[in-house]
């Protein structure tokens, strides 16, 4: 970090109004792109989420971006979407399947102006499109237990002290549990894979057999299980690569910056994984044509009264709070002396914050990658954030009773 350095940012930084952002300085990065990718730093933090959205609302009503992508479930993606089309149910409800982070008043925010749109535009809508296969459920649990209690309550008994026990993923995940430290020490995917075995012989129908086995996957293939982050992103790319050509819609990918920034050798510290990004794969498809945007933030408080303090000073994320903004966007294509695109190309420390974050130990919650300007076209960052609002949970049939 140099002079140089902290004053090309200055000069190039744009402050923006959270209130009413002026997103025109993105506007020529935009006009060639047909998939941007637009990246996170934490889901926990209102101001990220609201960020984002208003990039979302440039993006369509300035670019004629219309399909907005989320790795989450297709089939629950795929009921958000009814509903964002004017369907009547309970977008609460439809959130609870959701993945963690998105069951929040904001996204209700986002996905309430989605549907507005579509309603005065209901000739050109926005659609969202889900990555993911359909998985496990919370209820599914208690599907495979009612059928089983139907032919056999004793054996119903001991496929629920197994499910009792694993179906808290699905409010708090399970790589999470470990560690925060409060994981009953099992694997959960034993306790399914268990649990299955269970139902062999048994009398219920090959739908049940299916749900069971549906739990078994959704535990196996979790981060704590065993996640394979490359050939998740090289499926992610695939399908948005599908979607570009099958829709002939721009489209919107929000995610993490793991996930949307341009890496082919991206280091996931906290999670000890090294990976490529779908970003990665959707440059070398598309080159121009895939804009990466990161999200960030200086410091504030996220969920259960957690202070995130400023980052480690060899984070990028202490060169980019030296503008004096509380909020600002530079794109980091700009012009730039050779001492600036010497640094940009360095390898660069990148603070994420996720559900394994632990407060004591910041500096531990990081993306390690290298060339900036190739991992993002363009930077926001805003100076606090506060926690997001969670979604009320409603009461579910427990599977101890």
């Amino acid at each position: 970090m140099t002079d140089t350095v902290t004053t090309w940012l200055a000069d190039n930084a744009h402050p923006i109004d959270l209130t009413d952002p002026d997103l025109r300085p993105l506007d020529d990065l935009m006009r060639q792109a047909t998939v941007v990718g637009l990246g996170e730093t934490t889901r926990a933090g209102v101001e990220v989420l609201q960020l984002g959205h208003a990039v979302l609302r440039h993006l369509v009503r300035q670019h004629g971006f219309r399909g907005l992508i989320l790795q989450d479930d297709r089939s629950v993606v795929a009921d958000l979407n009814r509903w964002v089309h004017g369907a009547d149910d309970d977008v609460v409800k439809l959130l609870e399947y959701a993945w963690i982070p998105w069951q929040n008043t904001t996204t209700i925010e986002i996905l309430t102006w989605i549907r507005d749109y579509n309603t005065d535009h209901p000739d050109d809508p926005i659609s969202l499109y889900g990555l993911t296969e359909p998985a496990a459920r919370a209820d599914d649990y208690d599907r495979v237990l009612d059928a089983i209690t139907a032919v056999d309550p004793a054996l119903a008994a001991d496929i629920r002290e197994h499910y009792v026990v694993i179906r808290t993923a699905h409010q708090l995940g399970e790589h999470v549990q470990l560690a925060r430290g409060i994981h009953p020490g099992r694997p959960f995917v034993e306790h399914a894979r268990q649990a299955r075995h269970l139902l062999d012989g048994s009398t219920v129908s090959e739908s049940i057999l299916a749900v069971a086995d549906l739990i078994v996957d959704f535990h196996a293939y979790s981060v704590a299980g065993g996640y394979d982050f490359t050939a998740a992103a090289t499926s992610a790319a695939t399908e948005i690569l599908r979607l570009r050509q099958e829709t002939g819609q721009r489209l919107v990918y929000w995610e993490g910056i793991a996930h949307t920034s341009v890496s082919h050798h991206l280091v996931l510290h906290s999670l000890a994984s090294t990976t490529s990004s779908p970003g990665g794969w959707l440059r070398d498809e598309l080159g121009e044509g895939y804009v990466s945007v990161y999200i960030g933030f200086q410091q504030g408080e996220i969920h259960d009264g957690q202070q995130v303090p400023p980052p480690a000073e060899d984070f990028v994320d202490t060169a980019l709070s030296t503008p004096q903004h509380d909020t600002y966007l530079v794109n980091l294509h700009a012009p730039a002396p050779d001492e600036v695109t010497r640094w940009l190309r360095g390898d660069h420390k990148i603070r994420v914050i996720a559900g394994v974050y632990n407060p004591a130990d910041d500096a531990e919650h990081y993306i390690y990658g290298q060339d900036l300007a190739t991992m993002f076209d363009a930077i926001i960052r805003t100076r606090a954030i506060t926690p997001t609002t969670m979604l009320s949970r409603r009461p579910k049939p427990s599977a101890a009773g």
